[in-house]
C-alpha cells in the first residue's frame, strides 16, 4: 500500500487525459449541456433543444448554466483579462471550450473522490481507506463518464456533497 498515492496521481493524470481526448461517448453531451448555455453565455446562434423550449420547459437550465456555463463564462473572462492585460487575442475556438468544459467536469469529480474518503474515514476512522479510493479511481464511471458534460455527471457530484 506504500504505492497507494502513486497510483491515485497515475489515475489521476489518467482521468485528466481521457478528459481531452476527443472522444465522443452520446450527443447529450453537447446538444443537452454546453449547446444549451453557448447562446446565451457567447452569444452564438445555438439551437436550445425541446426540453428547454419555451412556453413549457420540462428541463431546468439551471443545473446546466453550473457546469457547462461555468467554463465558458471562465474563458470569456481570460479572455477579457488577457486582452486588457497583453494585448493577446484568446480565440475561443469549438476545442477550446470543449476542453474547458471538460477539465471543469473534472474538477467536479474530484468531489466524489473526497467525499467517498471523507464518509469512509468517518464510518470507519481505523479502516484502510486507500484500496477503496484507489478502486473508485479507477472506475469507468467516474474516471470518463463523470469528465463529460453530463446532467448526471453533475448530479452524482452534488450527491456525494
Amino acid at each position: 500500500m506504500r504505492y497507494s498515492r502513486a497510483w491515485y496521481a497515475v489515475l489521476l493524470l489518467a482521468r485528466l487525459l481521457l478528459a481531452v481526448c476527443p472522444a465522443y461517448i452520446h450527443p447529450d453531451e453537447f446538444f443537452q449541456a454546453p449547446e444549451v448555455v453557448a447562446g446565451d453565455v457567447l452569444g452564438v446562434d445555438a439551437l436550445r433543444t425541446w426540453e428547454f423550449s419555451l412556453p413549457a420547459p420540462v428541463r431546468s437550465i439551471v443545473p446546466i448554466y453550473l457546469y457547462a456555463g461555468a467554463p465558458m463564462v471562465l474563458l470569456k473572462a481570460a479572455q477579457a483579462l488577457l486582452l486588457r492585460l497583453a494585448g493577446w487575442q484568446l480565440e475561443l475556438t469549438p476545442w477550446r471550450l470543449l476542453c474547458a468544459s471538460r477539465l471543469f467536469m473534472v474538477a467536479v469529480s474530484l468531489i466524489i473522490d473526497v467525499c467517498v474518503y471523507r464518509t469512509l474515514r468517518r464510518l470507519n476512522p481505523g479502516a484502510q481507506l486507500r484500496p477503496t479510493v484507489l478502486l473508485l479511481a479507477s472506475s469507468y464511471c467516474l474516471g470518463v463518464l463523470c469528465c463529460h458534460t453530463f446532467a448526471n455527471a453533475f448530479a452524482a457530484a452534488v450527491l456525494a456533497a
